[in-house]
Formats: C-alpha cells, sequence, structure tokens
C-alpha cells in the first residue's frame, strides 16, 4: 500500500496593495521517495451567488487542518 502524505507551506508576500501577507501552500507526495506535487485550491464562482464560491474557504480549512507543515530541506527550486 502506498503511502501519501500531505504537507503545508507557509510563505510570506508582498500584495498588489504593499501589505505583507501570508500564502500557504499545499503539496502531496506519494511514497517515500516520491516527488512533491503542488496542490492548488480551486475557486469556483457561482452566478447565483454574487461569483461567490461559498465552499472554498471549507476546502482551504481541511486542507490546513491535515497537512503536516513540510520540511525546509525538501523543498527544492522548482516548487518555491
Amino acid at each position: 500500500m502506498a503511502v501519501v502524505n500531505l504537507f503545508k507551506r507557509k510563505k510570506k508576500y508582498t500584495g498588489a496593495d504593499g501589505k505583507e501577507k501570508v500564502a500557504t501552500n499545499f503539496y502531496v507526495k506519494c511514497g517515500e521517495e516520491g516527488e512533491l506535487i503542488a496542490v492548488d485550491i480551486h475557486y469556483f464562482p457561482n452566478p447565483k451567488l454574487n461569483d461567490r464560491d461559498p465552499s472554498f474557504l471549507g476546502r482551504k480549512a481541511v486542507l490546513e487542518a491535515f497537512a503536516t507543515t513540510l520540511p525546509d530541506e525538501e523543498v527544492n527550486d522548482e516548487n518555491k
């Protein structure tokens, strides 16, 4: 049976408004020697709700809750 791990990494950046913000990146790793695969939480705009996605924050919260913080040594230049 293959092992699948979910990781998260917090990263600071400067937004368009000039303020410093924090982004959370998610990664999946399959197996012990597997590659890290970036996971994107997709936003699904709903025209009936003025293009809002009421489930977006819930999907992000689930990933935040189950993800382990990614060790810095596992990140390479491609994933930065």
